[in-house]
């Protein structure tokens, strides 16, 4: 909300922008979270709050984001309420179509006998399912992917409890798959970043606005924190941390 408002107010964006990029910076970074928590000696309460406020932030952000971006873009949908019906069958159905490719694909890999190639498998489906919801469904493939990993991740269809043979892929070199992965796609992104911003076009406005939001993303923790600080009687150190866990990462300027 106060971040609507600064917008708004100081640097004169639409009400529909404003909203986006509040929604956009709804939580801190989980990765940059995560990698910080690794380092620090905070309480298990202090880290599973922070952790679960990052991974449910940049999901909430990203849903939201991407069910706000039509109406942004049509700024007249957001009063005439005859348009909101198609766009939102055409989520339900990107919805349904996700959830029932993720059931089918959890009966197919489940069972006991380990599956080589199962990740790059429900990757590539996943891109199959964003095709879809993009060409049939009004441009949700955003969204029809998140559904697919939703129901994986709650089926836990791509973990195995049973130790996997030589020669299989092991969740080792999952890990290293991913990191290489996420190496790679942070290059290119903040390469193409670079590419894009141009030096005349960071003015003095823009500074104090980057200012101003940094000052209301602290700000907006003081509240949550004291609750916290005074619910689990929490150090002075996880106090400051927590008041303090502000990063944003690649997922909010993605969006």
């Amino acid at each position: 909300g106060w971040v609507w408002y600064v917008g708004t107010t100081f640097l004169g964006l639409a009400s529909t922008t404003a909203l986006i990029m509040g929604l956009a910076f709804i939580g801190p970074s989980a990765s940059i979270d995560m990698s910080l928590l690794a380092q620090l000696r905070v309480t298990n309460k202090t880290r599973f709050t922070i952790v679960v406020e990052g991974v449910l932030g940049n999901v909430v952000a990203a849903v939201l984001v991407l069910l706000l971006i039509p109406f942004a873009l049509n700024p007249g949908a957001t009063t005439d309420t005859s348009l909101w019906t198609p766009y939102l069958i055409q989520v339900g159905g990107a919805v349904l179509v996700a959830y029932l490719a993720g059931r089918a694909w959890v009966l197919l890999v489940s069972g006991d006998r380990p599956r080589r190639f199962v990740f790059m498998s429900s990757v590539a489906l996943a891109v199959v399912l964003y095709a879809v919801g993009e060409g049939f469904f009004g441009g949700n493939g955003g969204i029809a992917a998140f559904v697919f990993g939703l129901v994986l991740g709650h089926h836990h269809a791509l973990s195995s409890q049973k130790s996997v043979p030589e020669g299989a892929s092991s969740s080792r070199g999952l890990q290293e798959f991913h990191t290489e992965l996420v190496f790679l796609l942070r290059t290119f992104f903040f390469l193409y970043l670079g590419l894009r911003v141009q030096l005349d076009g960071i003015t003095f406005a823009a500074i104090c606005g980057a200012l101003a939001f940094t000052a209301v993303f602290y700000g907006s923790r003081w509240p949550s924190s004291a609750v916290l600080s005074r619910a689990w009687t929490l150090p002075a150190r996880d106090r400051r941390i927590l008041r303090g866990t502000v990063a944003r990462g690649m997922t909010d300027t993605v969006l």
